[in-house]
């Protein structure tokens, strides 16, 4: 019974880990693609602004950031221009903008991975740091004393998601 028990531990153990390792790019729990609007909406409440323009995105608000979430419209056979496929209203994008300066210490203590480092060539006092697939990416702005404060991170789907990615003819 308690090899058993000892065999049930490591296998959650490792599911979990697992999980976390498959989902780097989760933001508070929300993971795109595998989030929904209703999970958005349980963490922060119903949104502030619909834009239906470009993308199907809401606008959400909290004490220490802005947040905007695109949603899918359907899957690839309710709208031939979507790009996953996933059923409406799934998490495509999440960007988020601190209300105040965050640092980038603190920024990798969400997301504990390398990114890489690109100086804008076109407004040279801002940065753009990416994870190796994509998936989560963020714009700094350089300080008077030389460090960083982040404008705003992205998070979208992994390479792992690849399978939902709609076929293209």
């Amino acid at each position: 019974m308690k090899l058993l028990g000892a065999a049930l531990f490591v296998l959650v153990s490792t599911t979990c880990s697992l999980r976390a390792q498959n989902h780097l790019n989760e933001w508070k729990g929300l993971v795109p693609l595998h989030s929904t609007r209703m999970d958005v909406e349980k963490k922060f409440g119903p949104s502030k602004k619909t834009y239906k323009d470009a993308f199907y995105e809401s606008a959400y608000e909290t004490e220490e950031e802005s947040i905007r979430v695109e949603y899918s419209e359907g899957t690839c056979n309710e709208n031939r221009d979507n790009k996953w496929n996933v059923p409406k209203d799934t998490v495509i994008r999440i960007s988020v903008s601190p209300k105040g300066e965050t640092s980038i210490p603190k920024f990798k203590r969400l997301f504990p991975q390398s990114f890489s480092r690109l100086i804008d060539p076109h407004v040279q006092s801002q940065i753009h740091y990416s994870n190796k697939d994509g998936s989560v990416g963020f714009l700094t702005k350089i300080l008077s004393n030389g460090g960083e404060d982040i404008l705003f991170f992205s998070i979208r789907p992994t390479e792992a998601d690849a399978n939902l990615r709609c076929a293209r003819n």
